[in-house]
Parts: C-alpha cells; structure tokens; sequence
C-alpha cells in the first residue's frame, strides 16, 4: 500500500481537530463505544464529518482511508472503507475499531501496537465473511500525529484468489502429468491381460488342431472339458473378464485423452461417444462416489441420432462437459431421487446438447453472475468459482458457440451448449 501524502494526512488531522470537543470528549472512555445515534451531542460533528471539503478526495481515493483516536475510536471512514467492510459511514464513526461489525475483529492489538510503537503495521490477507462469503483484506496502521492512527483498509480477495487459481493450476498440471504417466503404466499390463484372456478362451473353447493335439497328448476329451466348463460357467467368467479389462482400456484411453493439451486440433467426433467417454470418466471419479454418491443419480439420455457427429477439438469439448456435469453431480448432493437428464441433437447447422438435473437451482439475483470467474455458489472450501468460466471460454470464445443458463430456484437447472458442426476453432484452444 502507497503512503498518504503529508499534506493529506495533516488535512486529516486539521478536519479531525475541527470536528469539536465533543467527539474527542468521547474518546475518554474505550468502553463507551456506542453508535453515533445514541450521541445526539455529537451529530453536529458528523455532518461536518460527511460535508466537509476533503471528503471529496478521500471519497476518490481506490483504497478504504480510516482514521482512528488514542482510544481506536473512527472519525474518518471514507467511500472505500464503506465499500470493502459493508459498513456505512453513519454506522462507523464514533464507534471503536472492534465495535463495528466490518468482520475484522481481531486486529485491535496490532493497532494499539502501532500506536504504541509508533511505528507502521501491516497484516495482509485478513480473512473475513462478507455476504455469505469468504473474503480477505489487506490492513496497514500508519502512527500520525497527536496520537492518532491512519488505518488503510485494502480487499486482496482477487489477489488471493489468484494465487489459488495458479496454485489450483499447477496442481492439476501434476496431477495431469501424473495421470499421463500411470495411464500409460496401465495400459502395458491391461494389453497383456486382455492377450492372455483371448488365449485362455481360444484354448479351451475352440476347435483348433493345436488344441485337439494337446487334448490326445495328454489323454483328455475335450467335449467332456466343454460340458464341464459350461457347467461351471468359465466362458460367461471369461466374457465379463474380457469385458472389464476393455472397459478399463477406455478408462485409461480417456485419461490420457483428457490430460493431453495439445495444439488446437479438431476431430470429427461421434455426439454419443463424446457424451459416453465424458461419463466414463466421471463414474472412475473417485471424489465423485465418495462424497457425492454418484452411484446414486440416475442417468436418463435422449441421445442424437446414432450417426450425428461435430467437428470439435475433442479433449476441449469434453473438459467442458465433464465440469457442467460434475457441477451437476455436486448439485445433487443432498437431493432426494437425484436425477441428470443428458438431452443431445442435431438442429440445422448447430449441435445442442443441454445437461437438466433437479437440484436445488440457482437463486434468481445470482443467475446472471453464474459465468463470472471467481464466482461460487458452492460453500466455502468446495471451488474457487472458475469451472463454469471456463466452460463458456472453451463453448463460446474457442468454438464460438453459446452456453446458457435457466434455472428454477428448488425445482432444477439446465446448462444448454449449441455447437456449430463445424466452428472456427480459436488457436487458444491448446
């Protein structure tokens, strides 16, 4: 934070000074912290606290500009501090620093540690709850003249939001590299797996001449095997084994797909096949079965026609989904019969697909900042607000297309994505 100008802050303690010697009367007793409209022999001080000439500038100036006595009672309390605390200024002056509730509480002995120091103090990324919501704020103390203390108030919510992004993101970067690495660690054992599987059942269940000659050689009769393995029920063992094994190779193909991040491809993809591969890595989402229950959504789809394909950089696209449908999946946390219906199709020279779920939807006043990064809706802790940011950069401003949103307080919400077929794709997209 930038110093205040000497002559700004002796303009402070001039307009301080001409506030009368009621206020600093009242100033004798830390205890007395009331609000200014139980002083009726102090609001002459207060008109002249909202009238006179400096407030203009202090009114102009980007940060909070609080000025505080020997007893950290306000006299000063500008635009910004109201703006950053949610405090107006005729519920602040008069009162103590820790009397006011700006969510700040806390901080009085780095206050009175200026004061008595008189020597600067700062405490950066206070964190306190505004609205609902966390925030935090920048404090830096300044010792005046005539035992007074100027206090900057400065909101570095963004600041620190940022810094979690880039820390989110570099998390994800490893995470990514990671998960890149164990896929292709996977996939050597699966495809030995998935050979040794296909020459188990060759062995047993053909009719090969090698198979037939192994059988004399050792004096067995194969039918008779046969009927004893369906008996057994080896080859439906064998088939779900196989089938497992294969489903694990999507899985694995997926992954390496999703975490690649390449230049700005596009491929001509299957709609249903986008929409499968995106399910197939949520349900492998273990975060997803743990703490949401994903087990427990019932996935309905009206699917496209079998053979309806998009030209579209594919891993963008699905990173896209895959976030409006975990947002979906976390909606429903607490819902009873929770439900995500996946409507996809084909109109004109666009691709629609539009995710429902009936959750507890969007509050009216909050709809139109859904889309602004860092904003949240989810409890403190559980995002930083910046997944369905991302999804309108990746629908609109690479592939220029359109996502929406209409939603029902308590009924539901649906997120709507209209591709065109064929889009030009921004080079930002890798």
């Amino acid at each position: 934070m930038k110093l205040l100008p000497p002559s700004l802050k002796s303009g402070l303690l001039a307009w301080r000074a001409s506030l009368g010697t009621e206020s600093r009367a009242l100033t004798h007793d830390p205890a007395s912290a009331t609000l200014v409209g139980d002083l009726p022999s102090d609001t002459g001080s207060l008109s002249q606290t909202q009238t006179h000439p400096l407030a203009g500038v202090l009114d102009a100036l980007p940060n909070a500009v609080v000025l505080l006595d020997g007893h950290l009672r306000v006299s000063v309390w500008n635009r910004a501090a109201e703006r950053i605390s949610g405090v107006r200024q005729t519920m602040a002056v008069g009162r103590t620093f820790q009397a006011i509730p700006h969510g700040l509480q806390g901080q009085e002995d780095m206050l009175r540690r200026a004061l008595v120091e008189n020597r600067r103090q700062i405490s950066k990324r206070i964190p306190c709850i505004k609205g609902g919501r966390m925030c935090f704020t920048d404090i830096e103390a300044l010792p005046v003249e005539a035992g007074s203390l100027l206090v900057l108030l400065r909101d570095s919510t963004a600041e620190v939001r940022t810094f979690q992004l880039l820390t989110e993101a570099n998390k994800m970067l490893s995470i990514a590299g990671m998960a890149a690495g164990m896929a292709h660690e996977i996939n050597n054992p699966l495809s030995g797996m998935l050979q040794h599987l296909q020459n188990v059942r060759r062995r047993l269940m053909d009719d090969l001449p090698a198979n037939r000659k192994a059988a004399d050689d050792a004096g067995l009769d194969l039918q008779a095997l046969r009927r004893y393995l369906d008996l057994r029920g080896i080859p439906g063992a064998l088939a779900r084994a196989r089938a497992a094994a294969d489903r694990a190779t999507r899985i694995v193909t997926d992954m390496l797909g999703f975490s690649h991040n390449g230049p700005a491809d596009t491929e001509k993809v299957w709609v249903k096949e986008l929409i499968d591969s995106v399910l197939r890595l949520l349900s492998a989402d273990q975060e997803l079965k743990e703490r949401y229950a994903f087990h427990r959504i019932r996935i309905l789809r009206q699917d496209a026609p079998p053979m309806a394909t998009l030209q579209c950089n594919r891993v963008r696209i699905e990173q896209a989904l895959f976030n409006l449908l975990r947002n979906a999946i976390q909606a429903l946390k607490d819902r009873e019969r929770p439900k995500i219906r996946i409507v996809s199709r084909l109109g004109g020279e666009h691709c629609e697909i539009d995710i429902i779920d009936n959750g507890p939807g969007v509050p009216t006043e909050l709809q139109h900042r859904i889309f602004d990064p860092f904003f949240t809706t989810k409890a403190t802790g559980e995002g930083i607000g910046l997944g369905l940011a991302i999804c309108r950069y990746i629908v609109e401003d690479i592939h220029r297309g359109t996502l929406t949103l209409t939603s029902t307080p308590d009924k539901g919400t649906c997120f709507s994505l209209r591709l065109p077929l064929s889009p030009p794709i921004d080079p930002r997209a890798g």
